[in-house]
């Protein structure tokens, strides 16, 4: 029965992504400023940014806890009363 027909391959999916980066443009820019003004060029990765945020994030003391914790403590007052009486 094939010797009689030609069976046509599937459509293939020709999907080309157009996606403008702005963020990449500007680094791309800044790269090139920097190789002309003869600066080294340092490359970031993900993993590099998060070890600096975390490094970052460490030092900043956490002033808020108490006052959290305060709050918190009151609103369960306040709901209690508000239940009991």
């Amino acid at each position: 029965m094939a010797l009689f027909f030609k069976t046509r391959k599937p459509r293939q999916f020709e999907y080309i992504p157009r996606f403008y980066d702005e963020e990449k443009e500007k680094l791309e820019q800044r790269r090139k400023e920097l190789e002309n003004a003869g600066e080294e060029v340092k490359n970031f990765s993900r993993g590099d940014l998060k070890k600096q945020w975390l490094k970052s994030d460490r030092k900043k003391p956490r002033h808020r806890q108490p006052i959290n914790l305060l709050v918190y403590l009151i609103l369960i007052l306040v709901l209690l009363y508000i239940i009991f009486f």
